[in-house]
């Protein structure tokens, strides 16, 4: 243990004052543990002390600190055992690697101190047994995926460093207030942005020390410094991103008394403008020019900005070109930067392995990637977390684990912007690109437990097989139909169809409706795709099976009618009885096909039935459970509730009143006589 002699006091204490003013310096100190620390002139540690220690990081032997150093005088490594004696070793140093500037030093007891050639912050690496010193300059630069600016550099040095003594903190940032940077992944680096293995105890021991420091969000996409200091790990391989190409200023902070970096990118991008607002992509892999097959790519971010992706699968060796224009007029054929693919002396790329592509274009840096693709889904149906979708052949594939709404997008190394500017969606079975267009992208409900399958060659989607009957439960609090007619097959659409169940109960539920030749429908316990739909079940009457949709063979008037109980859907001609008074009448079919007459014989209350011929196997299941009835003052056409009391009760209606009821607007028409 080191004690502090009295007759040192006189000579300390000047030095104790001002290293006091700057937080790092030490009081007299008795109580040093044994360990080994760095102090001497180029420090700011004359004596060992408890803030110049270095520590392990995975072996014991392997010890290290870093360390702020100046040209003035040297440091020296100092061994204190539990005598509390410190043994001082100095030396030179004996080699230095050219492309990173690492250095190494064989220590030796008494050796004179070791001087570096620049001021600056050092990682000092003992290995303890060996007696081996490496110092790692710790000096900082941008390193890019791609080309940081105009000029091509995939390097930027920070090139201004300073040292604030009072607050023990090291900046690194642009030589210049701000700099031009291109859109692209980077990280921040030093020492060539290779790791440094050091070993101890003949190789028996190393450690790895990593010099590429990088943000903490978990995706490239959330990976963006702003304004704001924001903690840096060399823990991740997520690289940080700049969104947009602008002036910036690049600021790193590393605190010698948290042991912790930081970093700030503050200014504002501007997207490219002036460029082509449209996109094409023709060739032997997906059809030609002007055909229907031919690719409309999708824009990235604004328009006019010249930026584009796709998603497609792409047969090995067959050639794929693009144009500003559908008829492939203007070509494009040169690109800086071409990235996945090769291109022929035309300009025509075309892949090695045939797969599913994420193909992106920057017409500003004339860059053309073809990306393994890489398509996240998030929302409610996946409690709020990114899930990555599965790549099978030429379709993506995902897994929902709630009911809530569907997200998908895509991503690229070479788009930096929001997520958002790369969405997908699914309408009425299509995969749909939205674009610009993403203020107004539909919800898309899904069920939990639901397959979502994205097939990027037919641009297709669909939600998994159709759902087993023996999940469909015999009875439900709501039923829900959604079909062509009702809400285009969009669960979230207001013209999903609650079904009705009148006083039948939670297992019958029915609907009357317009339906076109072709048309289908389908169910659900809950308005959302996938786990839980059905068009049918153990009997089907009246319409077949299409794509898991029920679809009818003509145009009619139709009463849609799902027997939970007895696991049958029944789509059939509605037949519609009125009794008026004592008297009845049938509705009749008008020539529009879309609605229905009929003319009251008596006056009186009047009472509306429908049926169809399945009813008359179904037990139980009188005309009063499931009737209709026609409002006097609004026309609208209802459906009796359960627990409601009977309909138009103090209502006489007059005989010879005709009633049309329009099947496709729920309205009727009341003309008195």
């Amino acid at each position: 243990m080191i004690k502090l002699k009295h007759t040192l006091l006189a000579v300390l204490l000047p030095l104790m004052a001002g290293c006091a003013d700057n937080n790092i310096g030490f009081d007299p100190v008795e109580n040093v543990p044994a360990g080994v620390y760095v102090s001497g002139s180029s420090t700011e540690f004359s004596r060992p002390i408890a803030t110049g220690q270095l520590v392990a990081k995975t072996h014991e032997n392997i010890l290290s600190h870093n360390v702020w150093l100046t040209t003035n005088g040297g440091l020296r490594i100092s061994y204190v055992g539990d005598d509390g004696h410190p043994v001082y070793y100095g030396g030179q140093i004996t080699s230095t690697d050219a492309a990173s500037g690492v250095m190494e030093c064989q220590l030796g007891e008494g050796n004179g101190e070791i001087t570096v050639p620049a001021e600056g912050l050092y990682t000092l690496v003992v290995s303890k047994q060996k007696k081996k010193l490496t110092i790692i300059p710790v000096k900082l630069y941008v390193r890019g995926e791609l080309a940081l600016n105009d000029k091509g550099d995939r390097t930027l040095p920070l090139a201004k460093m300073e040292y604030d003594r009072l607050r023990h903190v090291v900046t690194w940032s642009n030589a210049d207030s701000t700099e031009f940077v291109l859109p692209t992944e980077y990280a921040f680096a030093y020492a060539d942005g290779k790791p440094v293995v050091v070993s101890d105890d003949n190789e028996a021991e190393t450690d790895t020390f990593a010099t590429v420091l990088t943000g903490t969000g978990k995706s490239v996409r959330t990976n963006v410094l702003n304004a704001k200091y924001a903690p840096l790990t060399a823990k991740s391989d997520v690289n940080l991103r700049f969104t947009l190409k602008g002036q910036y200023a690049i600021s790193v902070q590393y605190s010698v008394l948290d042991n912790a970096f930081t970093a700030r990118v503050g200014g504002d991008g501007v997207e490219a403008t002036g460029l082509s607002e449209h996109l094409y992509m023709a060739g032997d892999g997906v059809g030609s020019w002007n055909s229907p097959q031919m690719v409309t790519m999708t824009p990235v971010g604004a328009a006019g900005n010249g930026e584009f992706w796709c998603l497609c699968y792409v047969e090995a060796g067959k050639t794929l070109a693009w144009s500003t224009s559908p008829d492939g007029a203007n070509a494009v054929k040169t690109f800086n930067t071409v990235v996945g693919t090769k291109l022929d002396g035309n300009g025509q790329a075309a892949v090695e392995q045939t797969g599913l592509y994420l193909v992106y274009v920057d017409l500003n840096r004339k860059l053309l990637a073809f990306e393994k693709p890489e398509v996240y889904g998030t929302g409610e149906c996946f409690g709020g977390d990114e899930t990555k979708a599965e790549i099978k052949g030429a379709k993506l594939s995902l897994n929902t684990s709630n009911t809530g709404a569907l997200k998908l997008y895509a991503t690229s190394k070479y788009n930096a912007r929001d997520w958002n500017t790369m969405l997908l969606t699914i309408e009425n079975g299509k995969l749909v690109y939205p674009g610009l267009n993403t203020a107004n992208v539909p919800a898309v409900p899904v069920a939990k437990q639901t397959t979502v399958n994205l097939n990027v060659a037919e641009g297709s989607a669909d939600f998994g097989e159709p759902t087993p009957e023996s999940k469909i439960s015999g009875s439900v609090d709501q039923l829900y139909l959604t079909g062509d007619a009702f809400g285009q097959w969009n669960w979230a659409s207001p013209g999903v169809v609650s079904l009705e169940n009148g006083y039948a109960g939670k297992s019958r539920w029915f609907y009357i409706a317009y339906l076109k030749a072709g048309t289908g429908v389908k169910f659900s316990e809950e308005k959302a795709f996938g786990n839980g739909n059905f068009a049918t079940l153990a009997t089907s009457t009246g319409f077949t099976v299409q794509n898991n949709r029920a679809v009818v063979a003509a145009d009619g008037i139709y009463m849609i009618y799902v027997g939970l109980d007895s696991r049958e859907v029944a789509i059939e001609p509605v037949k519609l009885q009125a009794w008026s008074g004592s008297s009845s009448a049938t509705f009749t079919v008008d020539a529009d096909g879309k609605s229905m007459s009929v003319t009251l014989p008596e006056t009186g209350r009047v009472r509306i039935y429908p049926s169809i011929p399945t009813f008359k196997h179904v037990n139980k299941f009188g005309d009063w459970k499931r009737e209709v009835y026609v409002d006097p003052d609004t026309g609208e056409f209802l459906f009796r509730k359960q627990g409601a009391p009977e309909p138009n009760k103090d209502y006489v209606w007059t005989a010879g009143t005709k009633i049309t009821i329009n099947f496709e607007t729920m309205k009727a028409t009341i003309v008195k006589p």
